[in-house]
């Protein structure tokens, strides 16, 4: 995905920007911004790029000026745009001339300009075109996925395809006969067609090197039509988009669909009539892995473009007063900021979570992210709370499981809006209890201190809490209650009364502890 040098030049709302090449005889697509300061830059410039300069690295060195111009052009540079008046009066004529014969456009910036104000107008088209194309492809994945678990027939996917793609798609079986097809046009030569199509001849070769389809052609009622085919899972069916050029067509979001079009076809056992949502398959397999076996499993993690047995860490957002679907482009374009390549992370939502599969980055690294992404969001959106697993890979619905029961945590009256999972390790393990061994647990520790509290209205629970949150700091304890010392050593003597336990008793505080924590999960009035 690209913006035109045109865009650049006529819409974009920087005046005065003058193009000295003649228009390049193969335009090249901007696909991002860079910055020429320093001989070194070149060699992290990225083919599509547009690469700004003042010229000052090269103002007294003819030779590094065509010398540049020459590297910039073999790394695929999009345009360089040089700022005048600062450093040179105008651009020198042999830089023009070069880059003429580079076919590499050279834009001449006025001096008004920053060399941000370039940067942020290309970079804000540039995010509004992407969040553009994947709402559509989002609609896209919804409108299918719907289709599917409606029971609704493989015509009826193929024409929410043909619309997305503006192209005619057919299925062709092993035995040279279509049986399901879409014409994408009116009046379409296929359009009144009875089912099923008989090619009269079929054709089929390699596609380019790398490509992800076969070329061929199709000869149907008297007409020939260039074809891209690509296998479904079983290769006696193959999907085939008519129509030239295509390398242009958005092949990673095909082969997302022909996962939906076997559902359809095979009609694949993971049908449930309650899923309404695109990745309410993902988040069955999360919940409820132990119901699907190894066979579905592979074909819910493959629709999804996952691995087999995907491990990593999982982190659940969750907001009060927004959908968690909107949080998405926010949070993929901060993920981009904060270096997190797009393969090195899944997302999901529904409508309550926001589920990040961070399958490549653990430990530290993955902390800092973490950190890093929760306190951009909570800036603007109000609300927000998040749970992450372990930080460590393990099987996803493992960690799933593990950040929503961090995620449970933010909701206690003392809980904080972002949670670790490795942070609680002790109210996990009494989470795991059956509730009879908690509230048996719950009797033989801090239940003296509830009773007393109810009815003499003291709040000696609290206390103990504040205690061990302090790290057993009587005085930081007594700040945090805003109390005076000796008055927390007052209630702690109180407390030791009615617990029968010693502050140097480690193994009866690490049952109060306990205790505390089942006290702390427990609905409170």
């Amino acid at each position: 995905m690209g913006i035109s040098l045109s865009w650049l030049l006529h819409e974009s709302g920087l005046k005065g920007l003058r193009l000295l090449t003649a228009p390049p005889l193969q335009p090249r697509a901007i696909t991002g911004v860079n910055i020429l300061d320093n001989p070194e830059t070149l060699q992290w410039i990225k083919p599509g790029e547009l690469v700004l300069t003042t010229g000052y690295i090269f103002r007294n060195d003819p030779s590094l000026q065509t010398h540049i111009l020459e590297d910039l052009n073999r790394a695929g540079c999009a345009a360089l745009c040089f700022k005048t008046k600062r450093f040179f009066a105008e651009i020198p004529a042999p830089m023009v001339e070069t880059a003429q014969a580079l076919d590499l456009p050279i834009v001449e910036l006025p001096l008004h300009y920053s060399l941000s104000d370039v940067s942020q107008a290309v970079s804000r088209k540039l995010y509004a075109d992407q969040f553009q194309q994947l709402a559509h492809e989002q609609m896209l994945y919804n409108a299918l996925f719907n289709a599917y678990f409606q029971g609704r027939p493989v015509n009826e996917i193929l024409h929410i395809l043909a619309e997305y793609l503006k192209r005619t798609v057919c299925i062709l079986s092993g035995l040279r006969k279509i049986p399901w097809y879409a014409p994408f046009e009116e009046g379409n030569t296929l359009t009144d067609a009875p089912l099923p199509l008989l090619p009269q001849k079929v054709t089929a070769v390699p596609g380019p090197a790398n490509a992800p389809y076969r070329s061929g052609t199709l000869t149907l009622l008297g007409q020939t039509f260039s074809a891209a085919m690509l296998p479904l899972s079983n290769p006696q069916y193959t999907l085939c988009i008519l129509g030239d050029a295509p390398e242009t067509l958005p092949w990673d979001t095909i082969a997302h669909v022909l996962k939906i079009i076997d559902f359809t076809r095979s009609h694949a056992v993971l049908r449930h009539p309650e899923l309404t949502n695109y990745f309410d398959s993902f988040f069955q397999y999360l919940l409820h892995p132990d119901t699907f076996s190894e066979a579905s499993s592979i074909q819910v993690l493959e629709y999804y473009g996952l691995p087999h047995n995907p491990r990593g860490t999982v982190a659940v957002f969750s907001v009060q007063s927004t959908e968690p679907q909107s949080l998405w482009p926010h949070v993929q374009s901060l993920l981009d900021t904060l270096g997190v390549p797009k393969a090195g992370c899944f997302a999901a939502y529904n409508e309550t979570l926001l589920c990040l599969c961070f399958l490549k980055p653990t430990g530290e690294a993955l902390k800092a992210v973490l950190d890093a992404l929760f306190a951009a969001l909570s800036q603007t959106v109000p609300g927000l709370s998040a749970g992450v697993g372990r930080l460590s890979a393990v099987p996803l619905p493992q960690s799933f499981r593990e950040a929503s029961f961090a995620l449970s945590l933010t909701k206690r009256p003392d809980g904080a809006a972002f949670v670790l999972f490795e942070d609680h390790l002790a109210d996990w393990l009494v989470f795991q209890l059956p509730q009879p061994q908690r509230e048996d647990l719950l009797s033989m520790t801090v239940k003296p201190l509830l009773d007393f509290d109810r009815k003499h209205h003291t709040n000696l629970t609290e206390t103990l809490a504040a205690y061990f949150d302090s790290g057993l700091n009587a005085s930081l304890a007594a700040a945090k209650l805003y109390i005076h010392r000796n008055t927390f050593l007052k209630r702690m003597e109180k407390i030791r009364t009615l617990t029968h336990v010693s502050t140097g008793d480690s193994d009866r505080l690490l049952s109060l502890a306990l205790g505390l924590r089942i006290y702390r999960g427990l609905p409170r009035e």
